[in-house]
């Protein structure tokens, strides 16, 4: 009977809705954009599993991150990362990755705050240059995307025969070929 309990205990409520999370097509779907470097993309696919599972804790912490991390929008990124915590109430992942990452958004924000009052022109100046940044970043993932996509093609793609001129070349005339046309040539004997 111990064992048949051990069994039991082992798949949560909360693993078992985990699993059904990522197996969303929308979902999985966001997974892949990120792992493509598509950020925009992979923001309007996690929207689109809330919209088909709004109690999705998983989708709810893929935003925030991404808000957090890739948009600077730190208030739609606190709102992401509250939900996460409410859907997991018992503090498992993400609910525990997402209580350590609020307090920094908040941290961000009011930097952000603060130097909006003290020197508008300086705010404006970092928001110019976080966007250049910004800009500099998607070029450099988009650059890094198609590196590994050069190398993936160049590893799947077959090594290339070499042409048949070059095999050829110096060994003769091929079996069942003929000498090239020209004059016709004489053999001319020398004695000494």
């Amino acid at each position: 009977m111990g064992w048949l309990f051990l069994g039991l205990a082992g798949c949560t409520p909360t693993m078992d809705s985990r699993l059904d999370e990522e197996k969303n097509p929308f979902f999985q779907e966001g997974r892949r954009r990120v792992a493509a470097l598509d950020y925009k993309g992979a923001i309007e696919a996690f929207e689109r599993t809330l919209e088909t599972n709004p109690r999705s804790a998983l989708a709810h912490y893929e935003l925030a991150v991404l808000y957090d991390e890739r948009e600077n929008n730190y208030p739609a990124a606190i709102y992401h990362y509250t939900k996460a915590i409410e859907l997991r109430p018992d503090g498992s992942y993400p609910a525990d990755l997402a209580r350590t990452r609020i307090p920094v958004c908040k941290q961000e924000m009011v930097k952000t705050e603060s130097m909006a009052t003290i020197n508008p022109s300086g705010l404006r100046e970092l928001e110019r240059l976080r966007e250049e940044a910004a800009q500099w970043r998607r070029q450099f993932e988009a650059a890094r995307a198609e590196l590994a996509r050069c190398q993936a093609e160049r590893v799947a793609a077959p090594a290339p025969a070499p042409p048949a001129d070059a095999a050829l070349a110096g060994s003769g005339p091929a079996v069942g070929g003929s000498l090239p046309a020209g004059p016709a040539r004489t053999s001319v004997t020398r004695t000494h």
